[in-house]
């Protein structure tokens, strides 16, 4: 019976002895790699004003919100068939929304800015009686399809 443990204990001594410096020789690769990643950081760090900061104050906030917000730059009206199509050109895309109230359609533009003056057309095809646009406060645009009997219908 002791030599059967001592034969184990040998056996085990040797599986330790072998597997030990296969452990050691993967655990110091992965110190280099860190060590190689912790030199970068010393030689190159980041300094504070290179990182994105807060707003700390409303205003701040909506000064960024006002820059982010996507310019339509033109309005054209195109005569169809069917009535009138109304082109905003813009410099990213919007999502608009739409409404009715009485006889006039609302499209509501959210983080959008009209970079011309306030638009508006006057009876610009047969059932149609106004079209305008124009900035809101919080960065939104309102484009108003006013019909002259019937609000109108579109498709955005």
């Amino acid at each position: 019976m002791i030599n059967y443990l001592m034969g184990m204990s040998a056996a085990g001594l040797s599986c330790l002895l072998l597997f030990q410096p296969v452990y050691a020789l993967e655990s110091q690769e992965t110190n280099e790699e860190e060590v190689e990643d912790i030199s970068l950081l010393i030689t190159q760090p980041t300094l504070l004003n290179e990182i994105e900061q807060p707003y700390t104050t409303v205003d701040e906030w909506l000064e960024a919100q006002a820059e982010s917000a996507i310019a339509i730059t033109n309005i054209q009206l195109n005569t169809t068939e069917t009535g009138v199509e109304v082109v905003l050109e813009t410099q990213g895309q919007v999502t608009p929304t739409t409404s009715t109230i009485g006889n006039a359609l609302i499209i509501e533009i959210p983080n959008a800015v009209l970079t011309t003056d306030r638009f508006e057309q006057a009876e610009p095809a047969e059932g149609i009686a106004l079209i305008t646009a124009e900035s809101l406060s919080e960065n939104r645009v309102r484009v108003v399809i006013t019909g002259t009997e019937t609000p109108p219908t579109a498709t955005v």
